[in-house]
Protein backbone atom coordinates (compact mmCIF):
# COMPACT_ATOMS: atom_id res chain seq x y z
CA UNK A 1 0.00 0.00 0.00
CA UNK A 2 1.31 3.48 -0.90
CA UNK A 3 1.46 5.93 1.85
CA UNK A 4 2.71 8.48 -0.34
CA UNK A 5 -0.63 10.69 -0.17
CA UNK A 6 -1.47 9.86 3.50
CA UNK A 7 -1.73 12.84 6.36
CA UNK A 8 -1.11 11.60 10.00
CA UNK A 9 -3.70 13.77 12.08
CA UNK A 10 -2.93 12.20 15.61
CA UNK A 11 -1.14 15.27 16.80
CA UNK A 12 -3.77 17.00 15.77
CA UNK A 13 -6.46 14.68 17.32
CA UNK A 14 -4.08 14.80 20.79
CA UNK A 15 -3.91 18.61 20.75
CA UNK A 16 -8.02 18.53 20.12
CA UNK A 17 -8.91 15.92 23.36
CA UNK A 18 -6.69 17.66 25.45
CA UNK A 19 -8.47 21.40 24.79
CA UNK A 20 -10.77 22.99 27.41
CA UNK A 21 -13.07 24.96 26.37
CA UNK A 22 -13.25 28.26 28.28
CA UNK A 23 -16.45 30.35 29.27
CA UNK A 24 -17.54 32.81 26.78
CA UNK A 25 -17.10 36.12 27.73
CA UNK A 26 -18.89 38.33 25.19
CA UNK A 27 -22.43 40.18 24.57
CA UNK A 28 -23.93 40.21 27.97
CA UNK A 29 -21.10 39.98 30.07
CA UNK A 30 -21.96 36.45 32.13
CA UNK A 31 -19.91 33.87 31.87
CA UNK A 32 -20.84 29.97 32.76
CA UNK A 33 -20.68 27.64 30.13
CA UNK A 34 -23.04 24.90 29.07
CA UNK A 35 -25.04 25.30 32.44
CA UNK A 36 -25.82 28.65 31.72
CA UNK A 37 -27.04 28.40 28.28
CA UNK A 38 -29.14 25.54 28.92
CA UNK A 39 -30.69 28.18 32.12
CA UNK A 40 -31.10 30.65 29.32
CA UNK A 41 -32.78 28.50 26.56
CA UNK A 42 -34.97 27.18 29.51
CA UNK A 43 -36.20 31.26 30.33
CA UNK A 44 -36.70 31.57 26.20
CA UNK A 45 -39.01 28.65 25.94
CA UNK A 46 -40.98 30.08 28.75
CA UNK A 47 -40.86 33.32 27.55
CA UNK A 48 -42.10 31.95 24.14
CA UNK A 49 -45.11 29.72 25.81
CA UNK A 50 -46.24 33.26 26.72
CA UNK A 51 -45.92 34.81 23.33
CA UNK A 52 -47.90 32.41 21.88
CA UNK A 53 -50.37 32.42 24.91
CA UNK A 54 -50.85 36.33 23.46
CA UNK A 55 -50.61 35.53 20.01
CA UNK A 56 -53.72 32.79 20.69
CA UNK A 57 -55.49 35.76 22.19
CA UNK A 58 -54.86 38.25 19.28
CA UNK A 59 -55.82 36.09 16.68
CA UNK A 60 -59.45 36.42 16.97
CA UNK A 61 -59.58 39.99 18.14
CA UNK A 62 -57.57 40.50 14.33
CA UNK A 63 -60.10 38.37 12.68
CA UNK A 64 -63.23 40.50 13.80
CA UNK A 65 -60.71 44.12 13.18
CA UNK A 66 -60.55 42.48 10.05
CA UNK A 67 -64.04 41.74 9.35
CA UNK A 68 -65.28 44.99 10.45
CA UNK A 69 -62.82 46.67 8.37
CA UNK A 70 -64.33 44.58 5.53
CA UNK A 71 -67.94 46.08 6.42
CA UNK A 72 -66.88 49.62 6.56
CA UNK A 73 -65.31 49.20 3.12
CA UNK A 74 -68.48 47.95 1.26
CA UNK A 75 -70.59 50.46 3.91
CA UNK A 76 -67.88 53.37 2.88
CA UNK A 77 -68.89 52.19 -1.16
CA UNK A 78 -72.80 52.33 -0.25
CA UNK A 79 -71.96 56.33 0.79
CA UNK A 80 -70.32 57.15 -1.95
CA UNK A 81 -72.56 55.90 -4.42
CA UNK A 82 -75.32 58.09 -2.16
CA UNK A 83 -73.30 60.92 -2.35
CA UNK A 84 -72.92 60.74 -6.24
CA UNK A 85 -76.57 60.65 -6.31
CA UNK A 86 -77.23 63.68 -4.07
CA UNK A 87 -74.79 65.24 -6.18
CA UNK A 88 -76.86 64.55 -9.26
CA UNK A 89 -79.86 65.73 -7.81
CA UNK A 90 -78.33 68.82 -6.54
CA UNK A 91 -76.69 69.93 -9.59
CA UNK A 92 -80.48 69.76 -11.49
CA UNK A 93 -81.76 72.13 -9.06
CA UNK A 94 -81.94 76.24 -10.04
CA UNK A 95 -79.60 78.18 -8.75
CA UNK A 96 -80.13 81.31 -6.70
CA UNK A 97 -80.04 83.39 -9.75
CA UNK A 98 -82.55 81.73 -11.61
CA UNK A 99 -85.03 81.34 -8.85
CA UNK A 100 -84.72 85.22 -8.20
CA UNK A 101 -85.80 85.69 -11.90
CA UNK A 102 -88.36 83.20 -11.93
CA UNK A 103 -90.22 85.46 -8.54
CA UNK A 104 -89.17 88.63 -10.60
CA UNK A 105 -91.08 87.36 -13.45
CA UNK A 106 -94.15 86.06 -11.79
CA UNK A 107 -93.99 89.27 -10.28
CA UNK A 108 -94.05 91.34 -13.46
CA UNK A 109 -96.65 89.00 -15.20
CA UNK A 110 -98.61 89.64 -12.48
CA UNK A 111 -98.17 93.38 -12.99
CA UNK A 112 -99.13 93.60 -16.41
CA UNK A 113 -101.94 90.84 -16.16
CA UNK A 114 -103.28 93.42 -13.61
CA UNK A 115 -103.28 96.48 -15.69
CA UNK A 116 -104.33 94.22 -18.84
CA UNK A 117 -107.37 93.23 -16.97
CA UNK A 118 -109.76 95.00 -15.55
Amino acid sequence: MARDNVVDLTPQLERLANMTVEPHHGGSGGGGGMDEVVQRVKVLEADMKDVKAVLARLEPVLSGIDSRLKSMQSDAQKQALDVAELKGRVSQLPSTVQLIGFVLAVLIAGGVLRYIMP
